[in-house]
């Protein structure tokens, strides 16, 4: 139905636009009821123009055609600005389901199956005073995830800022248009398709994707003329070196961990899908500077999009209070002050709303972010992985100290340097590097799921550039 980093400018998207358009004059009648439709015509030129129908003709379309018997009972957004939410959602992704299930004029079924418009527009809002959103994000937002009924995310006029548990998703999938990202060459597919009864059949196929001359979903990086894959959107980075204290009591690292986030950089920004512009690197950061670059992140970084967040420096973990934390260049070890917490780093991690997001740190008590220890088992298939949100954690260890001069890194960088794959899934990193550090240090690193982060199994995938 739409494209897979953004919407396609089709009579879905135009039918959207119109339903919002009727929205916001009806609830204009009266002041007292919110509007919130923003539009920014570069945004909305920018949106690639669907693949023309030629299957049919629209030359025998009628000049008129009421929808209204498939239309729920109007809501009442009340005062804030969600139309945006109402149109697209509890509007036109409704009746487009009383359409697809011949529900017409059976007012009472439509109505027990209206779709959520708190779902999508409080993960798109504009602003946290809930005023205003942008349609196009609407669109991408149930391109990714679905739309969830009203009786899974009820809406709540008093507030914007309630966002969706993993159950709530999970529902939600149910009613979405799934994309595949496709390699180039012969992709085999399989698609299965399950009845209420669980009566199911299963479909198989191949689909061969032209070479990336072809292709026109593609964008350039700033080395001239190499062209990467954009079927996984956009990917970020923060890159943290603290090498630097400003605590006498705390040894410094000769430069180390600024060194090797400074190579980590490169090697992402020379061989894989990290443009220049979204990569972020702080050298010796206070942790003021940290949490900012975290909150900066959050307005950057949209559901469709891939984020890298590594961290090189000191670490510790305090038994008593059982805290695990990063040490800023402005850390001061006799009160603890200044320090980063675990928590902070999920909390931050958890309000980043990325598709995925893999955190890399190589630090003494690093393992100490994980809530369990166990590694999961990962399917092969990466592109049915990365179709799934991930929070994973990669560490130099456990709950030890590493060494100054890091073998983690050496071997971090080595395998992304000398990497052949296409598609390098964030496990087969670890399997690559994993013997190598434990046959050169006393110390084990540790791969897995940032517990209360929102981790839903899939797996962060590192683009090579073509």
């Amino acid at each position: 139905m739409f494209g897979n980093c953004k919407p396609a400018k089709n009579k879905n998207l135009l039918w959207a636009y119109l339903l919002c358009l009727l929205y916001t004059t009806i609830n204009a009648q009266e002041q007292r009821f919110g509007t919130g439709l923003k539009f920014d015509e570069s945004l909305y030129n920018k949106i690639p123009q669907s693949v023309p129908l030629v299957t049919r003709s629209f030359t025998a379309l009628p000049k008129a055609y009421s929808i209204k018997g498939y239309a729920p009972t109007p809501g009442n957004q009340r005062s804030q600005g969600v139309c945006v939410g109402w149109a697209s959602v509890y509007g036109a992704r409704t009746i487009a389901n009383a359409v697809k299930n011949n529900w017409k004029h059976n007012t009472a079924k439509i109505n027990q199956n209206t779709f959520s418009p708190a779902f999508v527009y409080n993960q798109i809002r504009y602003n946290e005073k809930c005023q205003g959103a942008f349609i196009e994000n609407a669109m991408k937002l149930m391109n990714s995830y679905g739309a969830a009924k009203m009786s899974d995310f009820t809406y709540d006029y008093t507030t914007c800022l309630k966002t969706p548990n993993t159950y709530v998703y999970n529902k939600a999938k149910n009613h979405n248009t799934p994309n595949v990202p496709l390699k180039y060459g012969v992709n085999e597919l399989e698609v299965k398709a399950t009845d209420l009864k669980q009566a199911s059949s299963t479909k198989r196929f191949t689909i061969k994707r032209k070479s990336a001359e072809t292709n026109n979903t593609i964008v350039t990086n700033n080395t001239p003329n190499v062209k990467i894959d954009v079927g996984f959107c956009k990917y970020y980075a923060l890159i943290i070196g603290v090498s630097n204290y400003e605590d006498k009591n705390i040894v410094d690292l000769n430069g180390e961990p600024t060194k090797d986030a400074q190579a980590l950089a490169d090697v992402l920004i020379a061989k894989y899908g990290f443009d220049t512009t979204n990569v972020t690197i702080l050298k010796n950061p206070t942790d003021s500077q940290i949490n900012r670059s975290f909150y900066q992140l959050r307005k950057k970084v949209s559901k469709t999009d891939n984020l890298l967040v590594f961290y090189a420096g000191h670490g510790n973990y305090d038994d008593a209070s059982e805290r695990g934390y990063w040490m800023p260049s402005n850390a001061n070890m006799e009160f603890e002050d200044n320090i980063i917490l675990n928590t902070t780093i999920v909390s931050h991690i958890k309000a980043i709303n990325s598709k995925h997001t893999l955190l890399i740190a190589d630090a003494c008590f690093s393992g100490s972010i994980f809530k369990s220890r166990s590694y999961i088992q990962e399917e092969k298939n990466a592109k049915r992985k990365y179709a799934l949100t991930s929070r994973k954690a990669i560490t130099s260890g456990t709950l030890k100290t590493v060494p100054n001069k890091s073998v983690f890194i050496k071997y971090l960088l080595k395998r992304l340097h000398e990497n052949q794959d296409s598609y390098l899934s964030a496990r087969k990193l670890f399997d690559r590097i994993e013997e190598p550090v434990m046959n050169n240090i006393s110390n084990t690193p540790q791969r897995g799921v940032i517990h209360g982060a929102g981790d839903e199994g899939g797996v962060f995938i590192f683009i090579k550039k073509i």
